[in-house]
């Protein structure tokens, strides 16, 4: 199966519901406290379409088929005076599309955005 990479369809309402509500399903990992409820996919949603600009990296995975396996998001924040840096949100794979160098591109992917956009440096 190919996979290719490609910005996220953020005003596809499945492409973008899907990476909702696997986003939301992480921080539970982490977190026993933390609920997973349509109140939080919606929220998640609404930040993604509302916060997220053109600048910011947004790229997903997908296979031949059209179905998202990984993706990987990124903000720009301001740095210092006169400087901008990136903020890692969220970079995630399928479990059975790991260890076949999905995150890697993505990552390398990020950095050379960051790059193009002359950022400081990639917090996590």
């Amino acid at each position: 199966m190919n996979i290719s990479f490609r910005r996220a369809h953020l005003h596809d309402p499945q492409e973008i519901r899907f990476i909702c509500e696997i986003d939301s399903t992480i921080p539970p990992l982490f977190d026993t406290e933390f609920l997973i409820d349509e109140a939080v996919v919606q929220s998640r949603i609404k930040e993604y379409t509302e916060k997220l600009t053109d600048d910011d990296f947004f790229d997903v995975a997908v296979t031949d088929t059209g179905r998202v396996v990984g993706f990987h998001i990124l903000h720009i924040k301001p740095h210092f005076k006169n400087a901008k840096k990136a903020m890692v949100h969220t970079l995630w794979v399928a479990e059975n599309f790991r260890k076949q160098k999905i995150a890697q591109t993505l990552k390398n992917r990020a950095e050379s955005w960051a790059k193009f956009h002359k950022l400081n440096h990639i917090e996590t």
